[in-house]
């Protein structure tokens, strides 16, 4: 009798500890997280805003999409190193060259590379022309959803001046 009394009295011990040290069974958990549900939305609705959860775009969503700053970024750095395909000829070649604007065509995979690049006349089948699709082509922008996407871009290849500061010293 001893021992059943000792034994009820652990029982209820245990009982009230586990009450009291915040353990909870998964039925009180899933209420728990209902009611926080119920006053999230309740708080939502006070705050007028009736958007739908769907609906909202979430940050990495927003950046997954299509970046036409940087894609424009890379653009204007790959254009600067096609700009030297007409002073990369041999000389003889470069009197040749017709010194205007190309015009390129890119189309970007999801993935950030430039799955096609075409250029139109009078540069297409050109060494310089082949010279300009390397460059852009080269380009690689950060990875996006959706539809591949195109890019039409313009090269000038007109001789192009200096730049202040970088011609040589002479007399030295």
């Amino acid at each position: 009798m001893r021992r059943s009394a000792l034994l009820i009295l652990g029982l209820g011990f245990m009982a009230c500890a586990a009450q009291e040290s915040g353990i909870r069974t998964p039925d009180e958990y899933v209420a728990e997280q209902e009611r926080l549900a119920d006053e999230q939305a309740k708080a939502k609705a006070a705050r007028g805003d009736d958007r739908m959860d769907a609906d909202e775009e979430t940050d990495t969503e927003e950046n997954a999409k299509w970046d036409q700053s940087h894609a424009e970024l890379e653009l204007k750095r790959a254009t600067r190193s096609a700009q030297t395909c007409p002073e990369a000829l041999p000389v003889e070649e470069q009197a040749k060259v017709e010194r205007g604007v190309a015009k390129v065509t890119l189309i970007f995979a999801n993935a950030g590379h430039a799955k096609t690049a075409t250029i139109d006349p009078p540069y297409a089948e050109t060494p310089v022309g082949k010279c300009v699709l390397r460059a852009l082509s080269a380009v690689i922008v950060p990875a996006f959803v959706g539809d591949e996407h195109t890019v039409s871009w313009e090269v000038d290849l007109r001789k192009q001046e200096p730049e202040a500061g970088a011609k040589g010293k002479k007399g030295q």
